[in-house]
């Protein structure tokens, strides 16, 4: 694949394992690194989803603008964050990233947003659905995640994000959202039918707590995780089925192990 994959961590390394197993499922083998940064008490969360998944690169952080810029090498970035969790496959021949590469007016394939989400669950209102032509929209024209292209969880041409990053200071996922913010900038948005992504805001370590749903500290989920516990996939894509939005607030169910196969990833 042309596609480089940049997950960002931080004292999630439960919340990891479950993005990289739902990246396994349902992507396959691509291009995958980790930047992470953890306080003494998580690294041997991340020890163990280290030796999980032996393909992927783990990178600890210590310059996070060099380390970034350092791994865009592929083509065609994707940024995700460790509480991402991905529900529907794709690949690089679906029509929409074949229609994405050919039509440079498009800024983002955005893999977040799904044709019915019609509400923002950040800001608890709805939002209104956008005219499609042939799955693009005019993201100018709306607002909140159909109005938003600069976000994580979106797929970007490196030619368009390099030379922008490379002249910006950021310190962290957000701040490379806002280094992008008004920057790049081209008319439309393209995306899926279905959405291949869900967020669970389930608690935050970076900045204040989510505005709402409910909290589970990364400290109580980490201990599950050392206690032989991982978070069960399958019911969180099954009820992803029913979410009206990319934030997905959910309770987790525990099983006591995967029977996946972590060395193929």
């Amino acid at each position: 694949m042309n596609l480089t994959t940049l997950v960002f961590s931080k004292n999630r390394g439960c919340q990891l394992e479950l993005l990289l197993r739902s990246l396994h499922f349902k992507v396959g083998h691509h291009d995958i690194r980790v930047i992470y940064t953890c306080d003494p008490e998580y690294q041997p969360a991340y020890d163990k989803v280290i030796k999980l998944f032996p393909k992927i690169e783990f990178i600890l952080e210590k310059d996070l603008r060099k380390q970034v810029i350092g791994n865009l090498t592929g083509k065609y970035i994707m940024f995700l964050v460790d509480d991402d969790v991905m529900i529907n496959s794709f690949d690089e021949d679906c029509p929409e990233f074949k229609q994405f590469q050919k039509n440079e007016d498009i800024m983002c394939l955005n893999l977040r947003m799904a044709h019915s989400y019609d509400y923002d669950f950040l800001k608890e209102k709805p939002v209104p659905i956008p005219k499609f032509d042939k799955g693009t929209w005019e993201w100018k024209k709306y607002r909140h995640d159909w109005g938003y292209p600069w976000a994580m969880s979106h797929i970007f041409r490196n030619k368009d994000i390099l030379p922008i990053l490379n002249s910006t200071v950021f310190a962290g996922p957000h701040t490379i959202e806002r280094s992008l913010r008004g920057k790049l900038d081209k008319p439309l948005m393209i995306g899926f039918k279905k959405a291949k992504l869900v967020n669970i805001p389930i608690n935050r370590v970076v900045g204040d707590m989510q505005r709402s749903g409910k909290y589970i500290p990364a400290s109580d989920l980490n201990n599950q995780f050392m206690r032989g516990y991982v978070i069960d996939l399958k019911s969180i894509i099954k009820a992803a089925k029913k979410t009206r939005s990319y934030f997905m607030p959910l309770d987790f169910k525990w099983i006591k192990a995967w029977t996946g196969a972590p060395n193929t990833i």
